[in-house]
């Protein structure tokens, strides 16, 4: 009983503690742990502000920093909503209908990871990635996807038939993906008329051959395909910084970042947010085990 009492008190006041006092925890569905927090007043900074936009049911959190939308926040990265690159020719006699991605995190505390892969989907397409619009002259990564008939299409992997991804370096703040056809998709126009671009994690997008056709492609990729951001505190490392925000039971971590910045981690044995004060608390069940070997205990 008294381990049963003990473990609901320690894993309530684990999972009240990601937040400011008087702040809310969540956004919708999406817990918003500190030093992020909804609004100013509940955040490290106003880089770490979200807004909660309540017009949506359930409410969804955006970054203020490019309105980017956040479907999840680690002790070190952001799992975002994607932007995605369109070009479709789908009526020769018509312009192309081009959608262009750009996401900009510049002078923030967040950068975009190198766990991430700039990805194409189609038959006649090459995805371009750089810093800024049509700079043709920074040109960062890029990769081509081909095919000419569906019998040549292949689920499961990027290889460039219909698919292709190639790396991301790390650092990045900005990311404008757009998106070249080789040949106006005129010998595949029949069965894969658009492609796509976009950045997904490694392994976090995988190739169904109906992706080429597939009118709600777009869509599923919005919402089930994120972009991974690295976030820190600060540009100078622990050493550098002079007094952390890390709180009690904490330690300083450089990012390792081109970018510099830290983060806080609980030290070994202790567990919580280590940026809200009091600090980390030592893990469940070591105190548990403590208490349950005191003498108070042991009469019981």
């Amino acid at each position: 009983m008294l381990f049963l009492i003990f473990s609901f008190f320690f894993l309530h006041a684990a999972a009240a503690d990601i937040s400011k006092p008087g702040c809310p925890s969540k956004c919708g569905d999406v817990p918003i742990p500190y030093p992020f927090g909804i609004n100013s007043s509940c955040s490290l900074n106003p880089f770490f502000s979200v807004h909660c936009d309540s017009s949506f049911s359930p409410p969804k959190p955006f970054l203020t920093v490019d309105s980017l939308q956040i479907a999840h926040i680690s002790d070190s990265t952001m799992h975002l909503k994607n932007r995605v690159a369109v070009n479709c020719y789908t009526d020769p006699s018509e312009p192309p209908r081009v959608i262009q991605s750009f996401m900009n995190l510049s002078a923030s505390p967040f950068s975009f990871s190198s766990s991430n892969k700039i990805t194409a989907v189609g038959c006649d397409d090459v995805a371009f990635l750089s810093r800024d619009f049509d700079d043709w002259s920074d040109m960062i990564s890029s990769c081509v996807a081909i095919c000419s008939k569906p019998g040549e299409l292949h689920g499961g992997s990027c290889s460039g038939i219909g698919c292709c991804e190639a790396a991301v370096p790390e650092g990045l703040q900005s990311v404008y993906v757009s998106m070249e056809t080789i040949n106006e998709h005129d010998k595949v126009r029949n069965f894969s008329s658009c492609g796509y671009a976009f950045l997904a994690e490694a392994g976090g997008y995988g190739f169904n051959v109906t992706d080429v056709w597939d009118p709600l492609f777009v869509g599923r990729v919005v919402e089930s395909v994120p972009v991974v951001v690295d976030w820190v505190i600060g540009e100078r490392s622990c050493a550098r910084v002079g007094e952390t925000v890390c709180q009690g039971n904490s330690v300083c971590v450089d990012s390792g970042s081109s970018l510099g910045g830290y983060r806080c981690s609980c030290s070994p044995g202790y567990q919580g947010n280590p940026y809200l004060s009091p600090g980390c608390r030592a893990c469940e069940h070591n105190v548990l085990k403590n208490r349950l070997q005191s003498p108070l205990y042991s009469e019981i």
